[in-house]
């Protein structure tokens, strides 16, 4: 007799937990899917860049703020590009060791991606200790310098300048004889200078191929932008964001 109970508890179950797979109507209910990382729900990014940030001009519909807002779940992003800018404060050019001050307070997340505009325009690279905004090296300083005093909680990382097809290794020299590994080296030396964390997007990203480029061979295409750039800084953030 007891078997037989048993038996019948154990056919009642299984009735059970078939049925719980349907709704009402019938029709089979999947189980709701699962967050992989709720870290950065509540995070905001800030972006400050040129126009490889800000990107309107060239007909994207996603920017790279926005990719990386998208990806990592965050609750917001702001884009601090602005087309044409510069790092340094030698051309009227919105300069980026100005603009750093536009960074919202509550900004958890920041990142500064910027220099291809003075590579192309030849402003003096400096010296690792500059802290005149008319060089390179001394603007950097200059924003490495206030955001670490002014945004002491937010998690920064400075991004690596992409190649361009005027300027794509260590041979390609600009009229103030430096190259792009140059400026790249000099981020990543005033960056860690300062505690913050580098991407290197010029590695990452791979060598310059213009089928990745629009037509002035300096900004990344759509494509490239949302499956190259945009997931592999996002990645970076992820794994390094404390």
């Amino acid at each position: 007799m007891f078997k037989k109970i048993l038996i019948c508890f154990v056919v009642f179950t299984l009735m059970l937990s078939v049925l719980s797979c349907f709704d009402n109507s019938g029709s089979t209910k999947m189980p709701s899917p699962q967050k992989e990382d709720t870290k950065f729900d509540d995070k905001i990014i800030a972006c400050l860049g040129d126009s490889i940030t800000y990107t309107l001009a060239h007909g994207y519909t996603e920017y790279y703020p926005q990719a990386v807002e998208r990806i990592l779940g965050l609750y917001n992003s702001v884009n601090l590009g602005v087309a044409g800018s510069t790092v340094t404060n030698c051309t009227n050019r919105s300069p980026m060791c100005l603009r750093y001050t536009q960074i919202p307070n509550n900004a958890d997340i920041i990142t500064v991606m910027g220099g291809i505009n003075d590579l192309y325009a030849n402003i003096p690279l400096g010296t690792e200790t500059d802290t005149d905004t008319s060089t390179f090296y001394g603007a950097l300083n200059t924003i490495a310098k206030g955001i670490k005093d002014n945004y002491p909680k937010a998690y920064v990382v400075f991004c690596t300048v992409l190649p361009s097809v005027k300027y794509q290794d260590a041979d390609d020299l600009n009229g103030a004889n430096y190259s792009i590994v140059d400026m790249n080296n000099a981020i990543k030396t005033v960056a860690t200078n300062h505690g913050f964390d580098v991407c290197d997007l010029y590695t990452l990203c791979g060598a310059f191929n213009e089928a990745n480029y629009d037509t002035d061979g300096v900004h990344p295409t759509q494509a490239f932008l949302s499956s190259n750039l945009a997931p592999k800084l996002a990645d970076f953030i992820k794994e390094n964001y404390h």
